[in-house]
């Protein structure tokens, strides 16, 4: 992979004044990596029927066992030089040519060795620094039971326990090394209750835990490409705990066809959020934990098929709409910061990476008299903190981003069928954004473009 980066200075009277900043971000580079990952994994299953009625109680347990293990290595080659960086005119052929390398550059002096051209240069160090070896075992059983109670009421309960070592460790032996070993049980509870045949409520409520990945435990330094961060894996973090809560209503008009509205609650301990180094001198991004989150929500979801109406028999539609508000509690440290700059600072903020509202909407055509099928989805989520900023500086947060994606198909014959996929159809600007004085401004903005496209399938029997 090659890294080629550059600044330019527009100039009205002349042509632009292109340069090559070290100083700024890394030089031009290429870089190699390879990764090699084995995965063991294995689980069963027993369900035991405790009579012989038809809604008899239903034991079930089990046990699963994982292993992973993952060996990174990285190297980078750096393209150095010793000559002025405004050498360079904006095209990188000739920035790199030969009468541009070691001694060919025309002001190379031999006499003193100033001026030198281009050279390769490696970086052992940084080498062994961003390589490193991980390995996860996780080992886990669980035991419930299914049982229709009161001939209205089903339960399913039950509990389980998980065993997780997590090792993840630089080559550089001198850096911190990421360790978790965790015994958790997890417990579980759902309720259904029949109001009547089309109508159900239903209650649950579960624990669950989300781990680090090797990536962000390993203390490992990687450049986005895109953006020019530096993300730094932190060997300090914790897995999440999550206590989940909802309650829902449902009424069904008939089969695949559903009205329902419903509450939830969710309680993180230790969630994991994107933060930045305010002391970097380049952007450098890492994980870390936070104490505690909290999430409040409430959801519609309506599937309903056209075919009331003659004219829209093959037409189904289905909206779902979430509502959510989450709050953190800003550390002492963070918030000391904030007032300087804002005395009216709240002391909490939204969750990392969660938006207030999503909406999902579609519309499917399907005719199988034509052999046909199209199906039109739309996807929005509000606008999200993507990067927690520290010291007194605004978060990052992601705008949101209308998605509208079309996907058909035509069967021709008994064994043809062509397939059409418009992904993106809106192609909108991706933002992200940041807040001061009551101004937004622009961290990042791009486009990431629409795709087509088509395929076909034969089936041979």
């Amino acid at each position: 992979m090659r890294f080629f980066t550059n600044s330019y200075y527009p100039d009205l009277e002349a042509p632009n004044n292109y340069q090559i900043e070290p100083s700024i971000y890394n030089v031009p580079a290429r870089f190699y990596r390879d990764m090699n990952e084995m995965n063991y994994f294995g689980k069963v299953d027993f369900t035991l029927e405790l009579g012989d009625k038809t809604h008899a109680p239903k034991l079930k347990v089990g046990g699963l066992y994982s292993y992973k293990d993952r060996d990174f290595n990285e190297t980078r080659i750096n393209y150095n030089f010793q000559f002025a960086p405004n050498v360079y005119n904006g095209s990188v052929p000739e920035f790199v040519a030969d009468s541009m390398i070691g001694t060919n550059y025309s002001k190379f002096n031999p006499a003193t060795g100033a001026n030198y051209g281009l050279y390769v240069q490696g970086v052992p160090d940084d080498d062994l620094k961003n390589s490193y070896f991980a390995d996860q075992t996780i080992g886990a059983g669980y035991l419930m039971i299914d049982a229709l109670t009161f001939k209205k009421l089903r339960v399913i309960a039950g509990a389980r326990y998980e065993y997780t070592q997590i090792y993840s460790s630089s080559k550089d032996t001198s850096l911190a090394v990421g360790q978790l070993n965790n015994n958790d049980i997890l417990p579980a509870v759902a309720l259904t209750y029949v109001v009547k045949d089309n109508m159900n409520l239903r209650f649950n409520y579960s624990r669950t835990l989300a781990r680090p990945t090797f990536r962000e435990l390993a203390p490992y330094a990687s450049e986005d490409f895109a953006g020019g961060e530096v993300w730094i894996g932190n060997a300090d973090l914790q897995r999440t705990l999550i206590d989940n809560l909802d309650v829902r209503w449902e009424y069904y008009f008939k089969p695949g066809e559903i009205f329902s509205v419903g509450a939830f609650y969710k309680n993180f301990k230790d969630p994991i959020e994107v933060v930045d180094n305010p002391s970097a001198q380049n952007p450098e991004l890492t994980w870390q934990n936070v104490d505690n989150a909290k999430l409040y929500g409430a959801e519609l979801d309506f599937r309903q098929s056209l075919d009331f109406t003659p004219a829209l028999h093959h037409f189904k539609v289905g909206l779902n709409l979430t509502y959510i508000y989450s709050q953190v509690q800003i550390d002492s440290i963070e918030y000391a910061d904030l007032i300087k700059y804002d005395p009216e600072a709240s002391d909490t903020r939204p969750m990392f990476g969660q938006s207030p509202y999503i909406i999902n909407a579609y519309l499917v055509y399907n005719n199988p008299d034509l052999g046909l099928d199209v199906n039109l989805t739309y996807n929005i989520s509000g606008p999200k903190i993507i990067v927690n900023v520290k010291g007194g500086t605004p978060d990052i947060y992601a705008q949101p981003y209308n998605l509208l994606n079309l996907t058909a198909s035509k069967n021709i014959g008994e064994r043809f069928l062509v397939e059409f996929r418009w992904k993106n159809i809106l192609n909108g600007a991706y933002k992200e954004t940041y807040t001061y004085n009551d101004k937004d401004y622009i961290y990042r903005e791009f486009k990431t473009g629409m795709v087509l496209e088509l395929g076909f399938k034969y089936q041979i029997n």
